[in-house]
Formats: C-alpha cells, structure tokens, sequence
C-alpha cells in the first residue's frame, strides 16, 4: 500500500487513526476500480523497528507516571483541604465551648 511509507515510525504511534482513515480512502479508491466496495480498514499490528517500539513504550509510561502522580497529588490536597476545614470547625468549636463555659461560671 503506497500510503504505507509516507509516515514515518512515530506518526504511526501519535497518528494511527488519521492514517488508518487515509489507508481506507486508498483502498477505496484503489479497489473501487475493480468496482471493489471496502466497507472498513482496521490496522491491527504495526511492526516498528525496536529501536522505536521502545522509545514508544518508555514515553508512555512516563507519561501514564505523570497522570497518576498528578492524580495522586489532587488527592492528597483535597484530603488535606478537609482535615484543614475540620480542624478550623474544631477550633470553632472549642471557643464557643470555653465562652459557654467562662459565661456559666
């Protein structure tokens, strides 16, 4: 398929479903003129070079790294953000207790 080689490896990793959409448009078109109909294209398996692959794989964990790290620190604020409102709700507590308290003695 001459689509094929006009991308290099990491389109195919960063752009895999704008190129499956123009593999399908050549196929279309190719085979139309056996008065083929191509109803779907599906690229399942891309064989890039190792070299690539890995690079590929490396990027995505960082970047599946990054999401959790970030997750885990909107959780950590939130969950501090709380103990803060409750210590405050506390403390608001203890006044009105030892004004109850200097009030009654």
């Amino acid at each position: 398929m001459h689509i094929a080689g006009d991308y290099n490896a990491s389109d195919y990793w960063l752009n895999r479903n704008d190129i499956g959409d123009k593999m399908l448009e050549a196929l279309e078109t190719d085979l139309g003129v056996a008065y083929a109909n191509v109803s779907g294209f599906m690229m399942i398996k891309i064989d890039l070079p190792d070299i690539y692959e890995g690079a590929i794989v490396n990027t995505e964990v960082t970047n599946q790294e990054k999401t959790t790290y970030e997750t885990l620190r909107s959780v950590n604020e939130t969950q501090q953000e709380t103990e803060n409102i409750k210590a405050a709700g506390l403390a608001q507590i203890n006044i009105i207790q030892a004004n109850a308290t200097s009030i009654a003695t």
